[in-house]
């Protein structure tokens, strides 16, 4: 069985994503109807200032750099920069065209998180290669499937 090494960089496509549903959200307060409220205006600020704040300190949040080994059973460890406690990709780990969701399990404490990978966080082969291992495994029969 062959571990792969996986060195996750910053990702812009992440801050775009965070920025664009910020964005979104702002706009959206801007677009209320008028006066439904008195001072509206000043709510209306006070929620734009904070959606802001949460932004920012949402980007300055995204990983810099990350480094984990994984293997073609869906076995994954951190080395860098969190503890190496080894996780399982689980069924129901999704990707689309830019980016990776995987559902993992610890395998000792059998604590869940959902970790999303960007596709420019990683070499193109190393997301071609994740992608197939989320497709082995979605395919894999359920436990209560087998018995």
């Amino acid at each position: 069985m062959r571990i792969h090494r996986l060195e996750l960089s910053a990702s812009s496509q992440h801050k775009l994503l965070i920025i664009g549903i910020a964005t979104l959200l702002i706009v959206s307060v801007w677009m209320w109807q008028r006066n439904i409220l008195p001072l509206q205006w000043l709510l209306q600020l006070a929620l734009s200032f904070l959606l802001v704040m949460v932004t920012v300190k949402q980007l300055q949040n995204v990983p810099s750099s990350q480094v984990v080994t994984y293997d073609e059973e869906g076995r994954w460890t951190w080395l860098y920069p969190t503890d190496s406690s080894q996780w399982q990709i689980k069924r129901g780990s999704k990707f689309a065209f830019f980016m990776i969701w995987l559902r993992l399990k610890n395998v000792v404490t059998e604590q869940e998180r959902v970790v999303t990978l960007f596709q420019d966080s990683m070499p193109d082969a190393d997301f071609r290669h994740l992608r197939r291992i989320v497709m082995r495994i979605n395919r894999q029969p359920k436990m209560s499937e087998l018995g």
